[in-house]
Protein backbone atom coordinates (compact mmCIF):
# COMPACT_ATOMS: atom_id res chain seq x y z
CA UNK A 1 0.00 0.00 0.00
CA UNK A 2 1.40 3.39 -0.90
CA UNK A 3 0.38 6.29 1.29
CA UNK A 4 0.99 10.01 1.63
CA UNK A 5 1.72 11.75 4.85
CA UNK A 6 -0.34 14.82 5.75
CA UNK A 7 1.00 17.10 8.48
CA UNK A 8 1.66 20.53 7.00
CA UNK A 9 4.39 19.19 4.70
CA UNK A 10 3.21 16.30 2.50
CA UNK A 11 5.26 13.11 2.74
CA UNK A 12 4.99 10.01 0.56
CA UNK A 13 4.65 6.69 2.33
CA UNK A 14 4.46 3.16 0.98
CA UNK A 15 2.66 0.48 2.99
CA UNK A 16 2.48 -2.83 1.14
CA UNK A 17 0.24 -5.55 2.60
CA UNK A 18 1.13 -8.98 1.29
CA UNK A 19 1.34 -12.65 2.06
CA UNK A 20 4.86 -13.16 3.40
CA UNK A 21 6.77 -15.26 5.88
CA UNK A 22 7.59 -12.35 8.13
CA UNK A 23 6.58 -8.77 8.85
CA UNK A 24 9.12 -6.22 7.70
CA UNK A 25 9.14 -2.45 7.55
CA UNK A 26 11.57 0.07 6.11
CA UNK A 27 11.76 3.81 5.68
CA UNK A 28 13.68 5.71 3.01
CA UNK A 29 13.91 9.50 3.14
CA UNK A 30 14.43 11.20 -0.21
CA UNK A 31 14.04 14.91 -0.98
CA UNK A 32 11.55 15.52 1.79
CA UNK A 33 9.57 12.33 1.10
CA UNK A 34 9.27 9.29 3.36
CA UNK A 35 8.66 5.78 2.04
CA UNK A 36 7.48 3.08 4.41
CA UNK A 37 7.18 -0.58 3.38
CA UNK A 38 4.97 -2.76 5.57
CA UNK A 39 4.18 -6.40 4.87
CA UNK A 40 1.70 -8.60 6.68
CA UNK A 41 1.71 -12.36 7.04
CA UNK A 42 -1.73 -12.46 5.47
CA UNK A 43 -3.88 -10.19 3.37
CA UNK A 44 -5.87 -8.04 5.86
CA UNK A 45 -8.76 -7.99 3.32
CA UNK A 46 -9.94 -4.64 4.69
CA UNK A 47 -8.29 -1.52 6.07
CA UNK A 48 -11.54 -0.24 7.56
CA UNK A 49 -10.55 0.36 11.21
CA UNK A 50 -13.94 -0.93 12.37
CA UNK A 51 -13.24 -4.28 10.74
CA UNK A 52 -9.47 -4.45 11.05
CA UNK A 53 -7.02 -2.74 13.39
CA UNK A 54 -3.58 -3.88 12.25
CA UNK A 55 -0.79 -2.47 14.37
CA UNK A 56 1.12 -0.96 11.44
CA UNK A 57 -1.57 0.26 9.05
CA UNK A 58 -4.86 1.84 10.29
CA UNK A 59 -3.16 3.43 13.35
CA UNK A 60 -0.97 5.38 10.93
CA UNK A 61 -3.97 6.64 8.98
CA UNK A 62 -6.64 7.23 11.63
CA UNK A 63 -6.06 9.12 14.87
CA UNK A 64 -7.52 7.73 18.12
CA UNK A 65 -8.59 10.02 20.94
CA UNK A 66 -5.56 9.01 23.03
CA UNK A 67 -2.46 6.87 22.79
CA UNK A 68 -0.31 4.90 25.21
CA UNK A 69 3.27 6.07 25.67
CA UNK A 70 5.27 2.90 26.25
CA UNK A 71 8.25 4.88 27.57
CA UNK A 72 6.38 6.81 30.26
CA UNK A 73 3.59 4.22 30.69
CA UNK A 74 1.09 7.08 30.48
CA UNK A 75 -1.97 7.83 28.36
CA UNK A 76 -1.27 10.88 26.21
CA UNK A 77 -3.49 13.10 24.00
CA UNK A 78 -3.95 12.44 20.28
CA UNK A 79 -7.27 13.44 18.73
CA UNK A 80 -8.37 14.76 22.11
CA UNK A 81 -6.36 17.54 23.70
CA UNK A 82 -7.80 16.94 27.17
CA UNK A 83 -10.52 15.05 29.02
CA UNK A 84 -12.44 15.17 32.28
CA UNK A 85 -14.61 12.73 34.20
CA UNK A 86 -17.66 13.29 36.36
CA UNK A 87 -17.46 12.66 40.11
CA UNK A 88 -19.23 9.33 39.75
CA UNK A 89 -16.77 8.24 37.04
CA UNK A 90 -19.50 7.63 34.48
CA UNK A 91 -19.31 10.64 32.16
CA UNK A 92 -16.16 11.31 30.16
CA UNK A 93 -15.84 14.57 28.24
CA UNK A 94 -13.15 14.94 25.57
CA UNK A 95 -12.04 18.18 23.94
CA UNK A 96 -11.17 17.50 20.30
CA UNK A 97 -8.27 19.23 18.57
CA UNK A 98 -9.18 22.36 16.60
CA UNK A 99 -7.86 23.64 13.26
CA UNK A 100 -7.27 20.10 12.05
CA UNK A 101 -8.46 18.65 8.73
CA UNK A 102 -9.05 15.35 7.00
CA UNK A 103 -6.88 14.74 3.94
CA UNK A 104 -9.68 16.07 1.70
CA UNK A 105 -9.74 19.37 3.62
CA UNK A 106 -12.86 18.66 5.69
CA UNK A 107 -12.45 19.69 9.36
CA UNK A 108 -12.09 16.85 11.89
CA UNK A 109 -14.80 17.12 14.54
CA UNK A 110 -16.22 15.34 17.56
CA UNK A 111 -18.98 14.06 15.27
CA UNK A 112 -16.39 11.94 13.42
CA UNK A 113 -15.41 10.22 16.68
CA UNK A 114 -19.02 9.72 17.75
CA UNK A 115 -19.82 8.19 14.36
CA UNK A 116 -16.94 5.74 14.62
CA UNK A 117 -17.90 4.58 18.12
CA UNK A 118 -21.47 3.98 16.97
CA UNK A 119 -20.29 2.07 13.90
CA UNK A 120 -18.26 -0.23 16.15
CA UNK A 121 -21.46 -1.11 18.00
CA UNK A 122 -23.77 -1.33 14.98
CA UNK A 123 -24.50 -5.08 14.52
CA UNK A 124 -24.26 -4.62 10.74
CA UNK A 125 -20.61 -3.59 11.00
CA UNK A 126 -19.40 -6.90 12.46
CA UNK A 127 -16.76 -4.98 14.38
CA UNK A 128 -14.03 -6.96 16.09
CA UNK A 129 -13.92 -4.27 18.79
CA UNK A 130 -17.62 -4.17 19.73
CA UNK A 131 -17.27 -6.12 22.97
CA UNK A 132 -14.62 -3.68 24.20
CA UNK A 133 -17.18 -0.88 24.03
CA UNK A 134 -19.87 -2.67 26.03
CA UNK A 135 -18.79 -0.50 28.97
CA UNK A 136 -20.54 2.42 27.21
CA UNK A 137 -24.14 2.97 28.24
CA UNK A 138 -26.57 0.73 26.31
CA UNK A 139 -23.82 -0.39 23.88
CA UNK A 140 -24.20 -4.10 24.60
CA UNK A 141 -27.99 -4.02 24.17
CA UNK A 142 -27.68 -2.04 20.94
CA UNK A 143 -25.13 -4.51 19.58
CA UNK A 144 -27.55 -7.32 20.41
CA UNK A 145 -30.33 -5.52 18.50
CA UNK A 146 -32.35 -4.84 21.65
CA UNK A 147 -32.12 -1.04 21.62
CA UNK A 148 -31.80 1.76 19.06
CA UNK A 149 -28.49 3.43 18.21
CA UNK A 150 -29.70 6.83 19.42
CA UNK A 151 -29.80 5.39 22.94
CA UNK A 152 -26.04 4.79 23.04
CA UNK A 153 -24.13 6.85 25.59
CA UNK A 154 -22.14 8.75 22.98
CA UNK A 155 -22.78 12.23 21.62
CA UNK A 156 -20.99 15.18 20.10
CA UNK A 157 -22.00 18.15 22.24
CA UNK A 158 -20.48 20.46 19.63
CA UNK A 159 -17.79 20.23 16.94
CA UNK A 160 -15.02 19.97 19.50
CA UNK A 161 -16.63 18.26 22.50
CA UNK A 162 -17.33 14.54 22.71
CA UNK A 163 -19.24 13.00 25.62
CA UNK A 164 -19.19 9.30 26.48
CA UNK A 165 -21.34 7.89 29.30
CA UNK A 166 -20.43 4.52 30.85
CA UNK A 167 -22.56 1.91 32.56
CA UNK A 168 -20.16 1.84 35.51
CA UNK A 169 -16.77 3.37 36.38
CA UNK A 170 -13.87 1.69 34.62
CA UNK A 171 -10.11 1.96 35.20
CA UNK A 172 -9.28 0.55 31.76
CA UNK A 173 -11.72 2.53 29.64
CA UNK A 174 -9.37 5.38 28.72
CA UNK A 175 -6.56 3.08 27.61
CA UNK A 176 -9.01 1.05 25.49
CA UNK A 177 -9.62 4.14 23.36
CA UNK A 178 -6.11 3.85 21.93
CA UNK A 179 -7.51 1.24 19.52
CA UNK A 180 -11.28 1.81 19.60
CA UNK A 181 -11.60 5.58 19.89
CA UNK A 182 -10.60 6.65 16.40
CA UNK A 183 -12.39 8.98 13.98
CA UNK A 184 -13.82 8.03 10.59
CA UNK A 185 -15.05 10.10 7.60
CA UNK A 186 -18.76 9.25 7.50
CA UNK A 187 -19.37 10.94 4.15
CA UNK A 188 -16.69 8.86 2.39
CA UNK A 189 -17.56 5.59 4.09
CA UNK A 190 -21.25 5.92 3.23
CA UNK A 191 -20.59 7.05 -0.35
CA UNK A 192 -18.26 4.21 -1.35
CA UNK A 193 -19.28 1.42 1.03
CA UNK A 194 -16.73 -1.38 1.30
CA UNK A 195 -14.56 0.37 -1.30
CA UNK A 196 -14.00 3.48 0.82
CA UNK A 197 -10.51 2.40 1.90
CA UNK A 198 -9.27 1.91 -1.66
CA UNK A 199 -6.46 4.34 -2.62
CA UNK A 200 -8.69 6.30 -4.98
CA UNK A 201 -11.32 6.93 -2.28
CA UNK A 202 -9.74 6.86 1.16
CA UNK A 203 -9.71 9.98 3.33
CA UNK A 204 -7.62 10.01 6.52
CA UNK A 205 -6.86 12.26 9.47
CA UNK A 206 -3.62 10.57 10.47
CA UNK A 207 -0.08 11.08 9.20
CA UNK A 208 -0.29 8.59 6.32
CA UNK A 209 -2.65 8.27 3.35
CA UNK A 210 -3.00 5.13 1.27
CA UNK A 211 -1.69 5.43 -2.29
CA UNK A 212 -1.34 1.82 -3.44
CA UNK A 213 -2.33 -1.63 -2.16
CA UNK A 214 -0.78 -4.91 -3.28
CA UNK A 215 -2.51 -7.97 -1.79
CA UNK A 216 -0.86 -11.37 -2.24
CA UNK A 217 2.38 -9.71 -3.34
CA UNK A 218 5.46 -11.71 -2.31
CA UNK A 219 9.09 -10.60 -2.18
Amino acid sequence: MRVKKFNNAVLNVLITAMVALSICAGMVVTAGAVTLNVSEQRDPESLDPVIQWLRDVPPNMFVPLVEFDFDTKQITPRGATSWTTSEDGLTWTFKIRENWNWSDGTPVTAHDYAYSLRENIDPKSASVHAWRLYIIKNAKAIHAGEMNMDQMGVRAIDDHTLEIVLTNPSSWFLSSLTSTGFAMPKWVREKFGQDWTKPEHIVVNGPYKLVSYKPSYVF
